[in-house]
């Protein structure tokens, strides 16, 4: 009888520890609350502010998409988990519910208080098909490859040969800036469209960087060129443009070649 007894309480306690442990699993590992989602920001200083994208597939860092990892974890509101961008980099992030408007975000540089917007600043959320049509062109990228990187029609984001479902376009109305957020599946790619040059050219940014500068023909100059019809028919080829040195032993620069003019040493 004092066995049966011993028996059932170890079972009992084997039974409690069950409960604890899947209690514990609940109530650790989760996922954000929809009530999160949405556009943050937080103002530094009169003149600086920081924003962010909190998507329920990615948490938006300095201008790169971080899926999320399933290693959530929530203590009183604090939501701590690791995020991976396109190029396998992991962070780790804390976000601390405040209330429904306002979080408390740790991006890696300590939290931060962020409040809600509608949209980013100084911006509307538009589609491809309303986007200008400088934007609807063909991207050669201008380090010397001539490859085509970007494709952009009224219905088709393509990036690198491949077709990636439009989910959001941004219009930065006061700086002719243009962030589309594509995906293929969960691989989430974030870009920045900025129209900052001639016709012809636009900058690109993703993965975090500033951008580079692509051209929409690849007949035109790696570098911005103001007058890219003179250019083209330039009587001058191509392969004699540039800097050219003296033959007289000194390498010393002797003139230059543009395509529409020339710069020589006049010195003696």
């Amino acid at each position: 009888m004092k066995q049966n007894i011993i028996k059932s309480f170890y079972l009992f306690l084997l039974l409690l520890a069950t409960q604890i442990s899947a209690q514990n699993i609940s109530n650790t590992k989760t996922d954000l609350p929809e009530s999160v989602f949405g556009e943050w920001t937080t103002v530094l200083d009169k003149n600086r502010f920081t924003e962010f994208t909190l998507h329920k597939h990615f948490i938006e860092s300095y201008w790169q998409a971080y899926v999320y990892n399933k290693d959530f974890e929530v203590i009183d509101n604090l939501y701590s988990f690791t995020a991976t961008n396109d190029n396998n980099d992991t962070k780790e992030f804390k976000i601390k519910v405040i209330s429904q408007d306002t979080l408390s975000v740790d991006r890696g540089e300590g939290f931060k208080t962020f409040f809600r917007q509608k949209t980013p600043r100084k911006s509307s959320y538009t589609t491809l098909k309303d986007c200008p049509e400088f934007l609807k062109k063909t991207w050669f990228t201008t380090n010397g490859n001539n490859k085509i990187e970007f494709s952009l029609t009224d219905d088709e984001f393509i990036y690198n040969g491949k077709k990636y479902e439009i989910e959001q376009v941004v219009n930065y109305t006061d700086s002719k800036q243009f962030r589309f957020t594509v995906k293929d599946g969960l691989d989430y790619k974030m870009f920045y469209f900025k129209d900052w040059y001639t016709d012809g050219y636009i900058q690109i940014g993703f993965h975090g960087q500033y951008g580079d500068l692509y051209k929409a023909n690849k007949a035109y100059p790696n570098n911005r060129t103001e007058n890219v019809d003179a250019y083209l028919i330039t009587i001058v080829p191509k392969e004699l443009q540039g800097n050219w040195l003296k033959t007289d032993g000194s390498n010393l620069w002797s003139h230059t070649l543009y395509y529409n003019f020339a710069v020589l040493d006049k010195t003696k």
